[in-house]
């Protein structure tokens, strides 16, 4: 009995040493795996780490790239336009709606065409086979520039609310919008009156044709070789450029006679006066000095009081 009962007790320490043992083994076993946990853990984190800055900097290149495709936006039209054979005619795209690059076009372009659209808008799209027309033709003379306009710089500067709106800048003067009909006859018109806004007049005929086919007409000679005369014909070519806009009911024609002989020829049979500027309106004829044209026609023209209280010959 008492031999059994000590075979008990050395059965319970054995038995407790060997609980004791597996449960340190157990232990050692969750200590390694949690080791081998944290270390793979750790791994991902490093990889998710390096694979997070590699996608950063791939994004920036690419990025990078993507502005220097967007800042140099020049498109061959022969690529996009069936109807254009001229394989050097080009324009300039902004489908993001950036301005930064537009100022320098301005400043190193004489006239400048905008095709403010919207990618979204039927409209703009219609149109613009118009637009690649126009850029054919008119190439040589004039940039053409088109503009997402529903995004990006664009949409904050014009905050346009339709789609599109043509805008043609001439360097020294100013923007104007165009407003007459989205036709190719009405546009090449248009163009060809701002890149020729004035007309040479030979003759008696060129002289009564264009003085009946204008609500006014101003019409002026001047001496090149006088560097003063110079300068007035310059104010006269910006004139003409400034009253050149969407309404030609309230535009000024500007005609220029170098003729010196029909120029007096003219004026024997207008008025006894002699003067180098010419004002025609539908109420008659006055001459005006030439340092003061430009507010004088303006107020002649406009003025329908002022007109009644001079003295016309017709």
């Amino acid at each position: 009995m008492q031999f059994y009962e000590s075979n008990n007790l050395k059965n319970k320490k054995i038995g407790h040493t060997f609980a004791s043992n597996h449960s340190i083994q157990t232990n050692i076993k969750k200590k390694k795996i949690l080791s081998i946990l944290k270390m793979v853990s750790k791994t991902i984190f490093c990889l998710a780490l390096l694979f997070a800055i590699y996608f950063t900097i791939s994004i920036q290149i690419s990025g990078s790239n993507k502005d220097k495709n967007i800042y140099k936006t020049k498109r061959f039209i022969f690529n996009n336009s069936k109807f254009c054979p001229k394989n050097d005619a080009y324009y300039y795209d902004y489908p993001n709606g950036d301005l930064l690059e537009i100022n320098y076009l301005i400043e190193n372009s004489r006239f400048s065409l905008f095709f403010l659209y919207a990618d979204w808008d039927p409209r703009s799209s219609y149109y613009a086979d118009l637009f690649l027309k126009l850029a054919c033709d008119f190439y040589k003379e004039i940039t053409f520039i088109s503009i997402n306009c529903f995004y990006g710089q664009c949409k904050e500067h014009f905050n346009l609310i339709k789609y599109p709106q043509i805008l043609i800048n001439i360097k020294d003067v100013g923007s104007i919008a165009y407003k007459k009909p989205f036709e190719y006859g009405y546009m090449i018109e248009h163009l060809n009156k701002i890149l020729r806004p004035l007309k040479r007049i030979d003759n008696f005929e060129e002289f009564f044709n264009f003085i009946n086919s204008q609500t006014a007409a101003l019409i002026g000679n001047f001496n090149f070789s006088d560097e003063k005369e110079v300068t007035y014909f310059k104010n006269f070519y910006i004139s003409s450029l400034n009253h050149i806009g969407s309404n030609d009911e309230l535009s000024i024609g500007h005609g220029i006679i170098l003729n010196k002989t029909l120029l007096s020829e003219i004026q024997l049979l207008v008025s006894s006066d002699d003067s180098d500027l010419m004002f025609f309106t539908q109420y008659g004829f006055q001459n005006v000095k030439r340092k003061l044209y430009l507010k004088v026609t303006i107020e002649l023209f406009f003025n329908l009081d002022f007109q009644k209280k001079k003295n016309y010959k017709t």
